[in-house]
């Protein structure tokens, strides 16, 4: 009886030595390996993600400055002032909202921050001059910088008119990575064309 109880202790204690073992070098070389590959695969889509959510909140910015334009075009309209060609393009006056604009023909408001951009807007922007010596100022201290007066054919080959821009932390519009609001005057300061575009060429670079 007592060789069984011995012989059953002797291969309980085997059993349980053996699954207490430790890791072999072999297989502390294949997790390593394996860990490296989900490293390499895992990073990439990371930094997909992150510049996802600027392109995002790109579009935010667009959706946001429609509303904007449309709403002063809106008003414009119900008070009769889309006809605005004051001045052969020099633009009008314009209450909005307790805002004063300055507006032009079919009511596009102008495309200056301190327009009523920055009260029109919800958000962390920051200022950073403009026209086209900016071009290579990089956001640092806001989630968007913003420039404006800035004509379209310095940033968009072929573009004409004037435009105001949104880019995001970390870029600056030479990257092309931005949002913007921009229109054209023809003849006589009747509209050519009115836009808000966002600009995703440079954000994934």
């Amino acid at each position: 009886m007592s060789q069984i109880v011995a012989s059953a202790n002797s291969s309980l204690c085997s059993k349980v030595g053996h699954k207490q073992r430790g890791f072999t070098l072999i297989e502390l070389i294949v997790t390593l390996v394996i860990m490296g590959i989900m490293s390499v695969i895992a990073v990439p889509r990371f930094f997909d993600f992150a510049t996802d959510a600027k392109v995002a909140s790109l579009k935010g910015v667009e959706a946001s400055l429609t509303t904007a334009v449309r709403n002063i075009q809106a008003k414009a309209n119900i008070e009769g002032q889309t006809r605005v060609t004051a001045g052969g393009g020099s633009g009008t006056s314009f209450n909005f909202d307790g805002l004063t604009l300055t507006i032009y023909n079919q009511g596009v408001p102008r495309e200056i921050w301190a327009n009523g951009f920055e009260q029109l807007l919800v958000g962390d922007f920051n200022f950073v001059g403009r026209g086209p010596t900016q071009l290579d100022t990089e956001c640092t201290s806001s989630e968007f910088c913003v420039v404006d007066n800035l004509r379209m054919n310095t940033i968009i080959s072929g573009k004409s008119g004037y435009g105001i821009f949104f880019f995001p932390k970390g870029y600056t519009l030479n990257d092309m990575c931005f949002t913007y609001y921009a229109f054209a005057l023809g003849a006589g300061g009747f509209l050519d064309y009115k836009e808000v575009e966002t600009v995703t060429t440079g954000c994934y670079s």
